[in-house]
């Protein structure tokens, strides 16, 4: 829930900045984070997170305000229509 709730204020916030980071963290350090996972020790449990890391960028879900504990006050309001080109969220992203 944080990195949903985190995600879209930065989105809001920052646009297309917060987009190439995104597309940084996929394409190089998720590479780096695979690297590290060790199967013997799950413990570790880094494909559950890269797993959430994965389908957040995916599915896009920095352009969905959170519902259930939606942020309210400055700029979070629900009210407030959240207009983006999908041609700037596309031109910044990743291949899948």
């Amino acid at each position: 829930m944080f990195l949903q709730m985190a995600g879209f204020a930065l989105f809001r916030k920052y646009k297309t900045r917060y987009i190439k980071v995104l597309s940084y963290i996929w394409n190089n350090f998720l590479q780096e984070l695979k690297a590290c996972e060790d199967p013997v020790r799950e413990d570790l449990k880094l494909s559950a997170t890269i797993r959430d890391i994965q389908n957040y960028m995916e599915d896009k879900l920095f352009l969905k305000e959170p519902g259930e504990r939606a942020l309210t006050g400055g700029a979070l309001l629900s009210d407030v229509f959240l207009a983006v080109p999908s041609n700037v969220v596309e031109g910044y992203w990743f291949h899948i």
